[in-house]
């Protein structure tokens, strides 16, 4: 059983948090609750123990007309304080998310200046205070110290409730003896705190009655929301036992007790190995988001065990503060499809080359080319693959990518279904492809593509006016270095005359793939581009006069054209009629493109199009 002890009144001062021997006046309030004490109205807590009933919050609330807004209090005749480092001289908020840093053994807040500093980089801005109990600290023997520990964490707690603060907006990141300052604050505000970070706890030391090691003493999970602890694998100044109460423990080898605090600002400040700074993100913590590994998996001492309490071992550079490599067990998972990619990444709509898929780990022990199969959706029909060898199936166990080469294989302009056979795709454990991504393998991945008609500017399935729209946009016709989805159907750069005449022929124009499967949709994954926006006027007036070239290839009456503009110049170029003569286009082409009606008019689209009745002059080439 512990043994009692009897504190002294705990008062607040005004003004600024006190300097040793520069203590301030006691604010009346505290002069009042010490009066009704003695005259046996109210009992004060002598103690952080159950046996005593403690001081209700509201008898701590700060006298909040002091400037310049720190909270101060003693403790055993020791100033204690909890100040802004983010905004000095500001008063504390207690609206608005906080880290509060507090201070081990023979330390003050200043060790945590640059650990502060990252702290307010990294969370965008959040209030960051420290918790200055120095004075108690300072002592050249540790179980001095470690008896105060409760009786600052019990200050605290009570001092952060009274000032209007809810364990919700608290996050509370100690070193050595500090940290466990923050575990006995967590268990005091009532629901616990956001998240801990605990930065090497200190192990216990004898000959007080503290013990932190005790059984329950110290749980960094239970009073948290989530919580990191962060142990010098290699030192005895350590504890091995409260460590792992936290939610993710983590052993750090090659550094020190004190070099722990150091390390975890460098990774907050990004210097590093990235591969181990990606896993601390100060978001991850208060996302409670779990990190990609097996849980318990290592001893304090960094050794793999299935039975120990630390996540992951980070080991350390030369210079004991940076990390430079992490050590974890993934978890088992099935393997899954992360990326696809047709024609080796070109825009080539009209053909089917390659697929090449990416996988979430290595599968090229059990992949073979007859895992893949290809459905026409359009005729119902399977495609015939099995002219398919072993040289036709390219696997990358770096990047653990699998690439078909599909150049032998004959495919019509139809949608398609693609599928990855899960029972023969397997990971190195044997676990199978997880096609649907739900966590349970043994299921194919299957998705949907299509080989576009000639003239599917837009990818929707059929050759219409939507088409020659963006065709015939100033920013595409006779530019170049362009792609099919612009207008360029030769695959030149250009979109010009030839490609008008793809467009225009009469194998193309008014033709549709109808619809993707049977019955079904056009396949969801297909890339739906956005309307252009019109040409401005300007543009109207300097592209316009190209329309009556335009419309004489498609063998239809200049003045008809003319008249559409609406007044813009006429281009009199006997190129364009003698062009017109020389190719045999859809005579009724420009009769799906315009209509003339008394005092309008419009462009009329087929079902296809998502237009509606676009004004001709909107189309100018």
């Amino acid at each position: 059983m512990r043994r009692s002890r009897i504190k002294t009144v705990r008062r607040f001062y005004r003004g600024r948090d006190a300097v040793r021997g520069e203590h301030s006046r006691p604010n009346t309030r505290g002069r009042r609750l010490l009066c009704e004490a003695l005259e046996g109205r109210r009992l004060l807590s002598v103690g952080p123990y159950p046996d005593l009933p403690g001081l209700h919050p509201e008898d701590l609330r700060p006298d909040q007309s002091a400037a310049p807004g720190d909270i101060t209090g003693t403790i055993d005749e020791h100033q204690v304080s909890i100040d802004r480092h983010d905004a000095p001289g500001l008063p504390v908020d207690n609206s608005v998310p906080s880290w509060l840093l507090i201070h081990g053994w023979n330390s003050s807040p200043a060790r945590f200046d640059d650990l502060a500093d990252a702290i307010y980089a990294e969370s965008a801005g959040d209030q960051v205070l420290t918790l200055d109990w120095s004075e108690a600290a300072d002592s050249p023997w540790p179980w001095h110290v470690e008896g105060h520990i409760l009786d600052v964490a019990i200050w605290a707690a009570d001092a952060l409730t009274a000032y209007g603060f809810t364990g919700t907006l608290l996050n509370l990141v100690g070193h050595s003896f500090g940290a466990y300052v923050a575990a006995e604050m967590a268990e005091r505000v009532t629901g616990g705190v956001n998240t801990i970070v605990g930065l090497d706890p200190a192990v216990n030391v004898p000959f007080n009655a503290y013990n932190p090691d005790g059984p329950g003493e110290i749980d960094f999970a239970e009073h948290s929301s989530f919580s990191w602890v962060f142990s010098d694998g290699g030192g005895s100044a350590g504890s091995a036992i409260t460590p792992e109460s936290a939610h993710e423990a983590f052993a750090v080898e090659n550094t020190g007790h004190s070099e722990v605090v150091d390390l975890f600002w460098n990774m907050l400040s990004d210097v590093g190995n990235a591969d181990v700074l990606q896993y601390f993100p100060l978001s991850r913590l208060v996302s409670y988001t779990p990190g990609p590994w097996v849980p318990n998996q290592y001893t304090k001492s960094g050794n793999p065990s299935s039975g120990g309490t630390y996540e992951a071992v980070i080991t350390a550079d030369a210079s004991l503060t940076v990390a430079h490599s992490i050590d974890f067990v993934p978890p088992d998972l099935a393997p899954t499809i992360t990326a696809t990619q047709r024609n080796d990444g070109a825009i080539r709509p009209g053909t089917l080359t390659s697929l090449t898929f990416s996988f979430s780990e290595d599968v090229g022990t059990s992949i073979g080319a007859s895992d893949l199969t290809i459905h026409n959706d359009s005729t119902g029909e399977e495609v015939d693959l099995s002219a398919l060898t072993a040289g036709d199936l390219a696997y990358d166990p770096v990047l653990h990518t699998a690439r078909w080469d599909l150049s032998g294989i004959s495919f019509t302009r139809a949608y398609y279904t693609y599928t990855l056979n899960s029972v023969s795709i397997t990971d190195l454990t044997g676990n199978e492809l997880d096609g649907d991504g739900d966590g349970v393998g043994g299921d194919d991945y299957s998705d949907t593509l299509m080989v576009a008609l000639n003239g599917d500017i837009n990818l929707d399935g059929s050759v219409n006016l939507a088409d020659l729209v963006t065709m015939g946009h100033p920013n595409h016709w006779g530019q170049s270095g362009l792609t099919w989805l612009e207008g360029d159907l030769d695959l030149n750069g250009d979109v010009n005359t030839a490609d008008l005449i793809i467009l225009g022929d009469p194998s193309n124009w008014d033709k549709s793939l109808g619809i993707a499967g049977v019955p079904g949709a056009p396949p969801s994954h297909q890339v739906v581009y956005e309307p252009l926006q019109p040409p401005t006027r300007d543009e109207q007036t300097a592209y316009g006069p190209k329309l009556p070239r335009f419309a004489s290839m498609l063998g239809v009456p200049r003045a008809a054209a003319n008249t559409a503009l609406d007044g813009v110049s006429e281009d009199d170029s006997d190129e364009a009629d003698s062009q017109s003569s020389k190719t045999e286009l859809n005579p009724g082409l420009l009769d799906l493109l315009a209509e003339e009606q008394t005092g309008r008019r419009y462009l009329l689209t087929d079902p296809f199009t998502r237009f509606g009745r676009v004004n001709l002059t909107m189309i100018a080439f």
